[in-house]
Order: structure tokens, then sequence, then C-alpha cells
């Protein structure tokens, strides 16, 4: 399933603003809807899988936003 959501949150994005013109407010997540329930609640964690497939993604974001 492919939920797009806005992050609304206040995160560290804001203090990017001053030194980059491309601050990006979204994170890639893979969450079951199981595991979407613990969000923000009682040990709040992710899979490893889910956290490598979050890392590749913007590694390839980098590498092809580069030039």
């Amino acid at each position: 399933m492919l939920t797009p959501t806005l992050v609304v949150a206040g995160t560290d994005s804001r203090s990017m603003e001053p030194v980059s013109e491309d601050v990006y407010r979204f994170m890639p997540m893979h969450f079951s809807l199981k595991e979407s329930a613990m969000i923000h609640g009682t040990n709040e964690h992710m899979a490893i899988d889910s956290f490598k497939r979050m890392i590749d993604f913007y590694a390839r974001l980098i590498a092809t936003s580069a030039g």
C-alpha cells in the first residue's frame, strides 16, 4: 500500500533553509498498516529493511541530483 503524506511536524529541515535552496520534507518509509499504528507510540521503531530502503532512496536521490 502506498500512502503519500506530508510531514507537518517541526523537523530539522527548517534549519537547512538558510544553506540550501532544495529542502525535501518527506521520508520514503515502508510500513504495514500494523506497523503504522506504532508511530509516535510506545517502543516506536522501524524494520531494518525499511531503514535500508530509505537510505538507498536518499543515496540514489543525491547521486542523480548532483548532475
